[in-house]
């Protein structure tokens, strides 16, 4: 990965987790979130692209995901967001998969491999998120909140998320039907995986 790319990535997606909750309530200033999810994708294709046999895939998924997009931003219909959900998915799980394996090949770790480590980490929470706002959408009873909101949004998913990768579970928010909490589970072992082949990876290669 070339030198800055993966701080880049870093930073907007914590820009983009940090600025999206203060927003949400206002209308006004709705552009913003969209700019920044569009913001992390870039980066993510520079990320992705530093490697010339990634290119094709990171271009398609990343143009698919911008165009649908902005159609929903024109038009405001839900089927739009259900239709980009999965191509932000596939996109985001495929610039893990490609950050994951430079951190594998990895020989010496520098700060760029972790900026790298710290981006996946996060972008697989906010992937998971986007699953649950996705599988919310289809079946709206499929989460339920200890606050009784009626309705929950992409940033009580990111929320979810992250309390969920990291094993910390409030239980606020939890999932009703037995796929999507085996689902969410899959999350939690995901980030206890995560950490510990991580941290073996990152002294192993010190250490060499």
């Amino acid at each position: 990965m070339r030198r800055s790319r993966s701080i880049e990535l870093l930073a907007s997606l914590l820009l983009l987790m940090g600025v999206a909750p203060f927003v949400e309530i206002h209308t006004t200033y709705g552009v913003i979130v969209p700019i920044l999810t569009l913001a992390v994708l870039l980066a993510a294709v520079r990320v992705v692209t530093a490697e010339n046999r990634y290119r094709i895939i990171a271009y398609v998924l990343a143009s698919l995901y911008g165009i649908i997009s902005l159609i929903r931003a024109a038009t405001q219909q839900e089927i739009w967001q259900i239709l980009a959900a999965p191509l932000f998915i596939a996109f985001s799980f495929f610039c893990v998969s490609v950050i994951l394996r430079r951190i594998v090949t990895a020989r010496e770790v520098d700060s760029e491999m972790i900026f790298a480590s710290v981006s996946a980490y996060l972008l697989i929470a906010i992937t998971w998120a986007v699953s649950y706002n996705l599988i919310y959408m289809l079946s709206p009873g499929s989460f339920s909140a200890a606050d009784g909101s009626a309705e929950l949004s992409i940033n009580h998913f990111i929320y979810f998320s992250l309390t969920t990768i990291t094993t910390l579970g409030y239980g606020d928010i939890t999932p009703v039907s037995v796929p999507v909490g085996i689902w969410s589970t899959l999350e939690a072992a995901t980030g206890v995986f995560y950490m510990a082949i991580l941290v073996a990876r990152l002294v192993s290669v010190y250490r060499s």
